[in-house]
């Protein structure tokens, strides 16, 4: 299997689906400043995603900021309170 097939893989199986590729992205929008059709460019080429479905993603992260990182936060916090529930409780 191709590299770049194994990495759009690994992006489209987990990070995608769970707000990392997510903020990594939106970094790239925001901190670098790219364009739109820069940011539907760079998604296409790292997930196997259609161009609708990036357009329609990166046009979500323009008009949405901070929701993937807020996303996130709330994830990781999510984890970390059901591990100290599985503890508590003994899984």
């Amino acid at each position: 299997m191709c590299r770049s097939i194994m990495a759009k893989g690994h992006w489209g199986e987990g990070t995608f689906q769970h707000g990392s590729w997510e903020v990594h992205q939106r970094s790239g929008v925001f901190i670098t400043r790219w364009s739109r059709q820069e940011a539907i460019e760079y998604m296409l080429n790292h997930t196997f995603i259609t161009h609708k479905e990036a357009s329609k993603e990166i046009d979500r992260y323009i008009t949405w900021p901070g929701q993937a990182c807020a996303y996130k936060v709330g994830e990781m916090k999510i984890k970390e309170l059901r591990q100290v529930a599985e503890q508590r409780l003994g899984e």
